[in-house]
């Protein structure tokens, strides 16, 4: 049996793999639903306020403000949505914890 550390990293990490694949399809080049989200702004543009702080450390790294170093985007991206992803599974943990069982008269 998995231990509650086991199951967070394994939430998180599932959740990283998913947004990954969202921030793909919605902002790249190469994405298959390029075209569609080309006239579509709204969630292009939301993922882009997401992946803004990887942009600039991309940026940073790469020296160049036109054209982020691909591999630093991408780790910052991954890194950042498995921090979200951790930080809603302690949060969904504490709420499970505080509830009562079902049958509990209170």
């Amino acid at each position: 049996m998995l231990g509650i550390g086991a199951k967070r990293l394994a939430f998180s990490g599932g959740l990283t793999v998913i947004m990954l694949l969202a921030c793909w399809l919605f902002t790249s080049e190469s994405s298959p639903l390029d075209s569609y989200f080309q006239y579509k702004g709204g969630p292009r543009s939301v993922v882009g306020y997401f992946s803004l702080p990887a942009f600039i450390a991309g940026s940073l790294v790469s020296g160049n403000v036109h054209l982020p170093h691909v591999a630093t985007y991408w780790l910052t991206i991954a890194l950042q949505c498995f921090a979200l992803a951790y930080v809603l599974s302690l949060l969904l943990c504490r709420k499970r914890r505080s509830s009562p069982p079902h049958g509990d008269p209170k």
